[in-house]
């Protein structure tokens, strides 16, 4: 009798066929992973943007209240018209104590908020990460969601703060205030220092002498300058829209 052969149904899978189920599953994941971190950056931007949002309102609330900023002017050595400072517990002269209604008795017994007021809440972090934090003289910090303060710009003037991040752009009429966050790669810091103003002046002075110096150029060397301004154009815009602006929503 002849023996027949019958095709046994084949158990489990081969080499190449789980090299290609694990490289798919790979690259599922790996797009997983960036849908969900770029969800996560979003997020903390929309945070950031709320706590600009809180400190620039509550800080012109004070201001309307108190006919004054929600911090000590004597502790700035800045005679510039905007002052521009960090929200570390040092450098804001006590801004966010203030506006949070803790802040002590001076010598002679007064409080820039007298009434103990909360123009702003919110619960305390241990590390100087995000959100509240107390310093070890006591005085309260406010950070950003990527570790770095916010950033406030004041304007004593009754025509308002100026937007630094335009060129040549004109005061806010009614912002006194105006809070940002360098945003994820903590980079775009405003330029309005009275340094920077000059720095630009002499940038302007070095590009009109560059232009002069053009015409003796070659052809290479024009093209070669030209992309180096474009490059660097382009690094200054992306630096500034990483920003998160309060004033801009």
């Amino acid at each position: 009798m002849k023996a027949t052969l019958h095709n046994r149904p084949r158990k489990g899978f081969t080499l190449i066929e789980l090299l290609i189920v694990i490289a798919i599953l790979a690259s599922l994941g790996g797009i997983g992973y960036g849908v969900y971190f770029s969800m996560f950056d979003r997020g903390k931007a929309s945070a950031a943007k709320q706590v600009c949002v809180q400190l620039s309102t509550a800080s012109e609330t004070f201001f309307q209240d108190h006919a004054i900023p929600p911090f000590d002017l004597n502790k700035f050595d800045s005679q510039e018209e905007q002052l521009h400072f960090a929200t570390d517990g040092q450098a804001d002269g006590g801004m966010i104590t203030v506006l949070l209604g803790e802040e002590e008795e001076d010598a002679e017994g007064r409080r820039l908020n007298p009434t103990k007021q909360q123009y702003i809440t919110g619960n305390i972090q241990e590390q100087a990460a995000d959100g509240l934090y107390q310093t070890q003289d006591g005085t309260m910090a406010y950070y950003d969601p990527w570790g770095s303060p916010y950033y406030v710009i004041y304007s004593e003037s009754d025509r308002g703060a100026v937007d630094p991040f335009i060129e040549k752009s004109r005061p806010l009429r009614g912002k006194h205030f105006l809070v940002y966050s360098l945003g994820p790669d903590q980079d775009g810091l405003a330029p309005i220092s009275q340094e920077v103003q000059d720095a630009k002046k002499e940038a302007k002075k070095q590009e009109r002498k560059e232009r002069k110096k053009s015409k003796k150029m070659t052809k290479k060397e024009k093209e070669a300058a030209k992309e180096q301004a474009r490059i660097a154009a382009e690094d200054e815009k992306a630096a500034y829209e990483d920003n998160v602006f309060s004033w801009k929503n």
